[in-house]
């Protein structure tokens, strides 16, 4: 399991290495820290998990042009039977107080004081790193007293929704972190609204806004912070909610076609193959430099010059290698000294491993060849396939670049992660 911050721990596949009888995290060379990404085990489960594909392992996936679903479906129109198995219930729920009806979700409003105390909220996890949730209400159920919409389950929690006093709808957005209430008055004559929850959780922030058509959004509220916190142990959560603030049951609020649309879900554009590149550390800000004597180091920030410039060369699977305008490939050198990174006018390429997504073996492993570490945003890290480390410079030595580093420390400011430019 990994922090990811306000989202909360969630699980990873990671590779594990039998060493000495016992499994331990990681790869030979660098155990006890796992790579962010890794190779797809050549495994085939006898049928799909509910939601998904399953995809051989000699084949992949290509996505629609301009599609940036993720891979597991979060979205419903409740026009199923049952609730998609991405739902959670906060509480144990009362089952005859909330159904599936006319392809929508109806929740039954019943009495408490906010959000948290609400009985019958039904739950998933946001997903980051950038997500936007949108969910359609129909308030025409509402009794006097009613609070329905869409919220974060977490502490502090949040939501933005139609409030019903007497006659009077009202469109509020509330965050417990300041006890801050916005509201505005607003006319439905269909009675439906159209609510949405934007998500930065990388950065730990979100952006309540709604729409009277579903094509033009306003945001109502300020960008609220979230939290990672260990009162109520869990992190962020969408909410779909009805209850009632006058301590008596309500109407009821119906909801349709929850959409989550994930931005960065499609990576297949993120390793900039064939592209020539700057590498620049994140710790300096200063790129990387191929020098004439054969060692990668760095330099000023200006420097534009052909010994700055990489090609970033596919060698499948997500293995590169790179390639700098005067011809010289970058190569790890050896084992007596550790992490040494030098220069190579051999290619050497190294074939796909049995046309499967597999580690290579030990005679297809080539120091010349890097598997990647996306980052996203352009951050990313090099993973030696011959020692299980990584490229990287230290920002607080005068020492040139090496294959020695463990991995990123939490603030990916060690001299690890690195960033890239294309060079036009």
């Amino acid at each position: 399991m990994q922090d990811f911050h306000s989202i909360g721990r969630t699980v990873c596949l990671m590779p594990m290495t039998w060493e000495d009888g016992w499994p331990m995290v990681g790869l030979k060379g660098n155990l006890g820290r796992a790579p962010r990404t890794w190779f797809k085990p050549g495994t085939t489960p006898p049928s799909a998990p509910e939601g998904a594909t399953i995809v051989p392992a000699d084949k992949t996936i290509e996505a629609p042009s301009g599609a940036v679903k993720g891979g597991y479906d979060r979205s419903d129109n409740f026009n199923g039977k049952t609730l998609k198995p991405v739902w959670q219930w906060n509480h144990n729920p009362d089952d005859k107080q909330w159904s599936l009806r006319g392809g929508r979700l109806r929740i039954q409003s019943q009495p408490a004081e906010q959000l948290m105390w609400a009985r019958n909220t039904l739950t998933q996890r946001v997903i980051g790193p950038k997500s936007v949730a949108t969910v359609e209400l129909y308030t025409k159920g509402m009794k006097d007293g009613d609070v329905c919409g869409l919220g974060n389950i977490n502490v502090p929690c949040s939501w933005v929704g139609i409030v019903k006093q007497g006659s009077t709808l009202a469109l509020s957005c509330f965050e417990q972190l300041t006890n801050d209430t916005v509201s505005v008055l607003v006319g439905l004559p269909d009675g439906k609204i159209y609510l949405r929850c934007i998500g930065d959780y990388d950065n730990d922030k979100m952006q309540y806004a709604y729409s009277t058509d579903g094509k033009t959004f306003q945001t109502l509220g300020q960008e609220m912070p979230l939290s990672y916190q260990l009162i109520t142990f869990q992190g962020s959560r969408h909410a779909l909610f009805a209850f009632n603030t006058k301590g008596k049951k309500g109407g009821y609020a119906e909801f349709d076609n929850f959409t989550v649309d994930e931005p960065c879900a499609d990576r297949s554009g993120n390793i900039p193959y064939g592209k020539t590149i700057r590498i620049i550390n994140k710790a300096t800000g200063r790129p990387a430099i191929a020098l004439k004597h054969g060692v990668l180091y760095d330099t000023r920030a200006t420097d534009k010059s052909e010994l700055t410039q990489f090609k970033v060369i596919d060698r499948g699977q997500g293995r590169v290698a790179l390639q700098c305008a005067d011809g010289r490939y970058v190569k790890v050198y050896g084992d007596g000294l550790p992490g040494d990174v030098r220069f190579t006018t051999d290619s050497a390429p190294v074939g796909s491993p049995d046309g499967k997504n597999l580690p290579p073996t030990t005679d297809e492993v080539n120091s010349t060849t890097f598997l990647w570490q996306d980052f996203l945003d352009h951050d990313f890290m090099l993973l030696s396939l011959k020692n299980h480390r990584y490229l990287g410079k230290s920002p607080s030595t005068g020492s040139p670049y090496s294959m020695d580093f463990a991995g990123p420390d939490p603030a990916r400011r060690n001299g690890s992660v690195l960033m890239w430019e294309e060079v036009k």
